[in-house]
């Protein structure tokens, strides 16, 4: 159990999600409040099939049939996860607000903490990254599918401005907030 928890009259497991465009430190900032809080860190990426990163290797998006096992799977490990009642932080686009809603179905106390900035500052980011199968031939397509937040979705926006180090205090300051505060 981590240490807000603790405080809180509640014994659902915390569920936080980062999420946003592809290069925008979903991955980082996840596995800093991963760390700051003791959550299980997950990410999104490793749940793809090798089809689906051959696809987006080759800068094709993924459409709903490639999505669809994704999403399960993420959705069964979560299962596991909450059914242990542990803690989690997830890394993961969230494009589309059908599968968001998913995530928010599993029972956990869940909170989307979406990283938001220009186009050209996130290319800026995806030029310094090596190695990822998701690279910027797919950037637009990321900001054309990203769906606006639908009424009640517990999503709140974080600016990326200045270092990682000032990204990871709003969100951490975001998420004892609405999460262990309200």
């Amino acid at each position: 159990m981590n240490k807000f928890r603790e405080n809180k009259d509640t014994t659902k497991p915390v569920l936080v999600v980062v999420m946003g465009v592809s290069g925008c430190g979903k991955s980082t900032i996840a596995q800093h409040l991963s760390q700051r809080n003791a959550f299980e860190f997950l990410e999104a990426d490793y749940f793809h099939s090798a089809n689906a990163i051959d696809k987006m290797s080759c800068g094709i998006p993924l459409n709903d049939t490639d999505r669809e096992p994704w999403i399960e799977s993420m959705c069964v490990r979560l299962t596991e996860k909450y059914h242990r009642n542990i803690d989690c932080c997830l890394a993961y686009s969230g494009l589309i607000s059908l599968h968001r809603k998913r995530f928010t179905q599993l029972g956990f106390e869940t909170i989307f903490v979406h990283l938001t900035s220009s186009r050209d500052i996130i290319a800026k980011q995806l030029e310094k990254r090596s190695g990822h199968f998701l690279d910027d031939k797919l950037l637009d397509s990321q900001f054309a599918s990203l769906e606006a937040a639908d009424a009640g979705e517990p999503i709140y926006e974080i600016k990326i401005q200045g270092s990682i180090e000032e990204t990871v205090k709003s969100a951490q300051q975001l998420v004892s907030k609405k999460l262990f505060e309200d």
